[in-house]
């Protein structure tokens, strides 16, 4: 899992580092990933800081290197609705891992996109959004659900 994970850094960033980010490696980030660095750029303090990428990538990467792993029986222990969301094309995570994810939580659902990335909520967001909202209505109740109990 770690190993298809780094892959999917590795191809999506251009680089190759698990250590803290470069100067050379935020250079070479611009240079290589221009689309992404315009898409961080439009997103991110675009007005008052169009180069706050850096340091968002910066502060964020340490999270990204040091992905959590949960045991089973940590998992397990999660009790709590939860959904599993993820595309079939995703760079970073296989299907077989979301699918041993959503079985290991107890009270997990999963739904796979076809056709979309890591970023299926921006690939396919109709799709997210019913998803999202199908797993909410399943797991949340209505002032008026509660009033009629």
């Amino acid at each position: 899992m770690v190993t298809h994970y780094f892959a999917g850094m590795r191809r999506f960033f251009a680089i190759d580092t698990r250590g803290p980010l470069a100067e050379a490696d935020l250079t070479r980030i611009a240079a290589e990933r221009p689309a992404m660095v315009a898409r961080y750029r439009r997103l991110h303090r675009p007005q008052e800081a169009p180069e706050y990428w850096r340091e968002l990538l910066t502060q964020i990467w340490p999270m990204w290197m040091h992905p959590l792993a949960y045991s089973p029986q940590e998992l397990a222990a999660i009790h709590t609705p939860s959904l599993v969301l993820m595309g079939d094309r995703d760079a970073f995570f296989r299907v077989e891992e979301a699918l041993q994810l959503a079985r290991l939580l107890p009270k997990a659902g999963l739904a796979v996109a076809p056709g979309a990335s890591h970023t299926f909520f921006q690939d396919k967001p109709r799709l997210f959004q019913e998803l999202v909202l199908d797993f909410l209505r399943r797991y949340t109740s209505s002032p008026h659900d509660s009033q009629a109990r």
